[in-house]
């Protein structure tokens, strides 16, 4: 333990730990009659100070990087997309092409767009099927079927 004196903290407190584990295990033995590390004290550890390093990119590189045409539109697109909406790349990335589709089909309905101009929109032949993908809500659902699918309508009777 002496030797440690010069040492760091950490390696210290190591030292030490082991110490008191080893005589903790020799007193349940009945070996010693004192403990070794009994007037021995653990260190302060000093932490290190990291320097924080801005990672933001400047908003000229970032324009060209966006509109640059050695990178390919689809990478554009998605940096495009990182950058604006703060995402994780697995967040952007997670959904498919038909939940973005019908994401977007139930964003419409909720601005209010009629149930034949999200037909028309989705290219669904009932609207019983474009309800379960826009998530109408059942009710809803039901509501617009009856009233506007022909389809629906015929086989009700």
């Amino acid at each position: 333990m002496a030797r440690g004196d010069q040492g760091a903290a950490n390696t210290w407190n190591k030292h030490l730990s082991a110490l008191t584990s080893c005589s903790a295990d020799c007193r349940r033995q009945d070996w010693p009659a004192t403990d070794p590390g009994r007037r021995l004290e653990r260190r302060k550890v000093r932490r290190k100070v990291t320097r924080t390093r801005d990672k933001a990119i400047p908003r000229a590189r970032l324009d060209r990087l966006f509109t640059a045409d050695r990178n390919p539109l689809r990478e554009r697109v998605l940096w495009r997309m990182l950058y604006e909406t703060c995402a994780r790349a697995e967040e952007i990335l997670s959904p498919t092409p038909h939940q973005l589709r019908h994401s977007g089909l139930t964003r419409l309905a909720a601005k209010g767009r009629s149930a034949a101009e999200l037909q028309a929109g989705s290219r669904h032949r009932h609207l019983a099927t474009l309800g379960i993908h826009v998530r109408l809500g059942e009710e809803t659902s039901t509501r617009i079927t009856a009233e506007n699918d022909e389809h629906h309508w015929r086989h009700r009777r």
